[in-house]
Order: structure tokens, then sequence, then C-alpha cells
């Protein structure tokens, strides 16, 4: 989904993949507090991936928290209060549609019948939770935006040049010239183990 004005700057993809994540989960646990007849409803209804997809959305979680900062502490500080707004509509109508879409396609590709997803109260609560969680979503990345820009006014304008600019990281990267592997590892180059 391209960002528009009133979301740049903030990494909407991975807000809503964490926030569908988090709706998910919360809303089976909701549904189903006994864990053991959580997993037959999740695996029955095509949810065998969400635990390898949460740990996903925990990446894309972080990635989104590093992107925004990254990108609030470049800019200046303004125009901060129209974006809550932006973002939240965005991940509003992209979660909720995500959320929908995404029982459909379980449930047609598990062979589950539609019928409980229609008639029963999950749907209805999903979008909730997933609009809950937009708004939530929207109101963290917004506070964190104001707040990295607050914090990088304060910084000197050549110290926020230095440390966010990709050729001061790859100088960074370059200036050590030994491999790190073998230290990251804990193996040492010279003589090897001796043989039993």
């Amino acid at each position: 989904m391209r960002e528009g004005h009133r979301t740049r700057g903030f990494p909407v993809f991975g807000i809503a993949v964490a926030g569908l994540v988090l709706g998910h989960l919360a809303i089976y646990a909701l549904l189903y507090p006994d864990p053991d007849h959580r997993v037959l409803v999740l695996s029955s209804t095509g949810h065998a991936y969400l635990p390898a997809f949460a740990h996903l959305a925990y990446v894309l979680a972080a990635a989104a928290v590093a992107v925004v900062i990254g990108r609030a502490w470049g800019e200046r500080e303004g125009g901060v209060a129209t974006s809550f707004a932006g973002l939240a509509g965005v991940l509003v109508i992209t979660q909720a549609s995500a959320f929908v879409g995404q029982e459909i396609l379980e449930r047609l590709v598990s062979g589950s019948p539609l019928h409980d997803l229609f008639s029963g109260p999950l749907l209805l609560l999903g979008v909730g939770a997933q609009v809950t969680l937009a708004m939530i979503g929207a109101a963290i990345a917004t506070w964190l935006r104001r707040t990295t820009q607050h914090v990088a006014a304060t910084a000197p304008l050549a110290t926020r040049a230095r440390i966010w600019r990709p050729r001061a990281l790859a100088f960074l990267v370059a200036a050590d010239r030994e491999p790190a592997m073998p230290a990251f590892v804990g193996v040492r180059p010279g003589r090897s183990p001796p043989s039993i």
C-alpha cells in the first residue's frame, strides 16, 4: 500500500501486520480460553501457520519502530498532529479488511465451513479488535515520532546528520577490516584443536 502525505514517515505495513496478528491471537484467546480447545479450533480453521506468522510480525513491528525513529530523527518537528488521523484511518481500513479477508481465505483453504464465521461473534469481535489495535498502533507510532523529533531537535545538527547518513554507517562497517565471524562464533584463527 502506498503511503500518502499524511502517513509519510510511518511504516504502515509493519504496524498493520503486527496489529493483525495481535488481534488474531487476542480474539481467539478471548473466544476459546481453554488452550487445548483453542489449538484444536485454530488447526481446524486453517490457523496452523499463526505461530510462525507471529514471529514474523514481531520482526516487522521492531523494524517499524526502527523506521519511525530513523525517519523522525532526520525530520523537523511539525505536522505531526495531522499524521495521527491519516495513519489511524489507513490502519483501520487495512487491518479490518485484512482480518476479514484472512479469515475467509483460511476457511476456504482448510475446507472449514464459512457459516460458522458469519453466524458467530468471531468476525464482529475481530473487526472491533482490529479497529482498536489500529488506533493504538497509530497513537504509539505518532507518539514515538513526536518524541524522537523532540529529542532530535535538542541534538546538534552535525550529530544528527552523522548518525543517520547511510555513508557514515557504511564507513563504520568497513572500518574494521578483520573478519567478524570468528570473533562472533568464538573461534580464533591459528592452530586447530587436537584431533582425537
